[in-house]
C-alpha cells in the first residue's frame, strides 16, 4: 500500500509547478497577467491543499495497516513461544473439556455446512497429557472431518464423537459419514507425504501421529471404503504417560 501512495503522490506535480514558478519569478507579474499558465498555476496551488490532505490520510492509513500487521505478527510469535514453553508440560486434563472447546471453535463451520454433531461420553476419565499437543490432535481430526463432510452432498451430514475407556486407555472416536477412504489411503494417511485430493493435510495428520506417540498414545483411521465414512481412533493413556520425542 505504501508503494501505491508513493506512486500516486502529488509531490511530483508540486515539483513541476514550483519549477514553472522559478522560471518566471523574475517577471512574475507579467507571467500571471499575460501567460495562461499563470492563472492555471494559481488555481493549482489553491486546489493542492485538498490533494495533500487526502495523501496524508492515505499515509496515516498505511501506517495503521502496518501497525496492525505488526501486532498480528507479534501475537503469532508470542503464541509460538507459549506453545514452545508448554508443549512438554504434562498436566491432568478432561478430554470432554478439550472436545467441547474445539466444538465451540468450529461451531460456525458446523452450522454453515448443516453438520449434525452427536456426542456419546460413555466414560471420560481424566488423562495426563501435554495439553497443547492434545488440543492440536483433537482440533485437527475434527477439522478434517468437517472438511470431508463439506465435499459431499448428503441429506444428513453427521459427526459422531465418542469417549470411552478400555483398561488403561481413554479412547476418543471421531466418525464422519462422508467420503471414506480406500485401503491404500488408510495405510498412508499419517505419512508426511500423504496428499489426499492434492491438498496439504498430510503434514497435519503426520504431526498428529507424532504428537500421540510422544504422549505414549496412538492414533489410527478406519473406513469400510469410499462413500462409507471415516473413523479416527485416538487413544490416550490413563495415568502418567511415558513421553518421548519423535523427530518430524
Amino acid at each position: 500500500h505504501m508503494s501505491m501512495v508513493k506512486e500516486n503522490s502529488n509531490f511530483h506535480s508540486f515539483q513541476r509547478a514550483n519549477g514553472l514558478l522559478r522560471e518566471n519569478i523574475e517577471d512574475i507579474q507579467s507571467f500571471m497577467i499575460n501567460d495562461p499558465r499563470g492563472e492555471k498555476l494559481m488555481r493549482y496551488y489553491l486546489e493542492i491543499e485538498n490533494n495533500f490532505e487526502e495523501e496524508i490520510d492515505d499515509i496515516v492509513s498505511s501506517f495503521q495497516a502496518v501497525r496492525s500487521k505488526m501486532s498480528e505478527i507479534n501475537e503469532i510469535i508470542n503464541a509460538q513461544k507459549s506453545f514452545a514453553d508448554t508443549a512438554y508440560l504434562v498436566e491432568r486434563v478432561r478430554l470432554i473439556d478439550i472436545i467441547e472447546d474445539v466444538l465451540q471453535l468450529v461451531k460456525d463451520d458446523l452450522k454453515q455446512n448443516g453438520i449434525v454433531v452427536e456426542k456419546i461420553y460413555e466414560k471420560a476419565p481424566d488423562v495426563q497429557v501435554q495439553k497443547a499437543k492434545a488440543n492440536f490432535v483433537i482440533y485437527s481430526i475434527i477439522s478434517n472431518a468437517i472438511k470431508n463432510l463439506t465435499k459431499i452432498d448428503l441429506g444428513k451430514k453427521k459427526l459422531n464423537i465418542t469417549i470411552s475407556q478400555n483398561r488403561q486407555k481413554a479412547i476418543v472416536k471421531v466418525h464422519n459419514n462422508g467420503k471414506g477412504l480406500a485401503k491404500k489411503d488408510l495405510e498412508m494417511i499419517f505419512r508426511f507425504s500423504y496428499r489426499p485430493d492434492g491438498n496439504h493435510k498430510g503434514f497435519e495428520l503426520h504431526q498428529c501421529g507424532n504428537y500421540m506417540a510422544e504422549m505414549g498414545g496412538k492414533i489410527h483411521a478406519e473406513s469400510d471404503g469410499i462413500d462409507k465414512g471415516t473413523t479416527f481412533m485416538i487413544e490416550f493413556p490413563v495415568g502418567k504417560p511415558k513421553t518421548s520425542r519423535i523427530s518430524a
